[in-house]
């Protein structure tokens, strides 16, 4: 009975005691919780209006450019000062002069047909209108004449030849005109093919010119250069954007100011991007009305818009490969392996070559020549160390 009860006498024991100790153990202490928040500092936000900053580069070109053709033939008589290269020109100066001594004789000759051809329209309507007063004389109506009775298709011949030599009078003095070559605007000779006692004929080019009253620059812009500008989008021409321009000229930073006057409104299929052309007025600083901007800009100037350098950065990738080409040329130096040497084919891709060294002697004993045998064996064997796509040159033993 002692058995059964023992077991049973200690579970209640030991319940007993795990009540006592659940009932009398003290109440856990409280904690206060850490403050979670977070200073800050706050800021009235009031909306305002920006320059936004678009980097672009161009050639400066001329606004028009102009090839001088002869229109009529005749040697050269008098070249103007000013028809050389880099030779500046107003509109309506003149540039060349031609022999008229051929066409002032046309000339003479057209008025005189044409004074003959007046006179005889003089005669043809006197005969006329002789001719209708004997019909009037008859007593029947004009109107029942015949034509030829009153000489009316003679008298309208007349008048057609009158025309007609008038016509060859203006033709005449429009040859005679074009002996003398103007320039058509303010501009410059870039230039010359012609000089004093060279004969001519028609269409003969005599040189070329270009206009520095403006100039141009075309920008390329990218999509996202171009979401900054959303003027040139929308068409908006009273709110086109500032243009600064900047160049180097004789190792200083020069500077101009410039207008958007256009977008040629087209994707180049090349890259992609779209142009804007900015002109610049009075780009050689002639014009004296004009107060210019300062130093000359010289057509053909790179110049870039921005506070971008002219110099082209390398890519992170472009970096990373020349880091490489070098390090691998340090390591095979160091290891006494041939030369390496990269270049650019035209498809694009890098062609690696291996140039093993040469050796020259006219007093090299058998030892030394099995000596410097040994050591190109030495070398081709490091050729493997190289990658896959370097291929050897120059493997001939000397």
């Amino acid at each position: 009975m002692k058995k059964v009860l023992m077991p049973v006498a200690v579970l209640a024991a030991a319940a007993a005691i795990s009540v006592v100790i659940t009932v009398l153990r003290p109440a856990p202490l409280k904690l206060e919780a850490p403050d979670t928040a977070v200073a800050v500092k706050t800021l009235t936000l009031y909306s305002q209006s920006a320059d936004l900053l678009v980097e672009s580069q161009g050639t400066v070109l001329p606004r028009t450019r102009t090839q001088l053709i002869s229109e009529v033939s005749g040697a050269v008589l008098t070249v103007s000062p000013q028809f050389v290269v880099g030779g500046t020109f107003k509109a309506g100066d003149v540039l060349l002069q031609l022999d008229p001594t051929d066409y002032e004789v046309a000339l003479q000759r057209a008025e005189a047909r044409l004074i003959s051809m007046n006179a005889q329209a003089t005669f043809e309507l006197a005969r006329a209108t002789q001719a209708q007063k004997e019909w009037a004389m008859t007593g029947r109506p004009t109107s029942e004449a015949p034509l030829l009775a009153l000489r009316e298709p003679y008298l309208a011949e007349a008048r057609a030849n009158v025309l007609q030599a008038e016509a060859e009078v203006k033709q005449a003095k429009l040859k005679l005109a074009r002996t003398t070559i103007r320039a058509p605007y303010l501009g410059m000779v870039s230039a010359k093919t012609v000089d004093i006692g060279r004969y001519v004929t028609v269409a003969t080019p005599l040189g070329e010119i270009f206009a520095i009253d403006s100039a141009e620059v075309r920008l390329p812009l990218t999509e996202k250069d171009l979401a900054r500008i959303d003027l040139i989008r929308r068409g908006d021409s009273t709110e086109l954007p500032a243009v600064t321009l900047r160049a180097t000229v004789a190792s200083t930073p020069v500077q101009w100011a410039a207008k958007v006057v256009r977008s040629e409104g087209v994707v180049d299929q090349l890259n992609r991007s779209q142009y804007l052309v900015a002109q610049i007025d009075d780009p050689y600083a002639v014009l004296s009305d004009s107060a210019g901007n300062g130093s000359p800009l010289l057509m053909g100037t790179f110049g870039f818009d921005g506070k971008k350098k002219g110099a082209k950065k390398l890519t992170k990738k472009q970096k990373k490969a020349a880091k490489r080409s070098i390090d691998l040329q340090q390591t095979m130096m160091s290891r006494n392996v041939p030369t390496v040497k990269h270049r650019l084919n035209k498809q694009s891709s890098i062609k690696t070559e291996v140039a093993l060294p040469r050796y020259y002697s006219n007093t090299s004993t058998s030892k030394e020549s099995a000596t410097r045998r040994e050591t190109v064996r030495e070398q081709r064997s490091n050729i493997s160390l190289l990658p896959s796509n370097i291929t050897v040159i120059n493997q001939q033993e000397q």
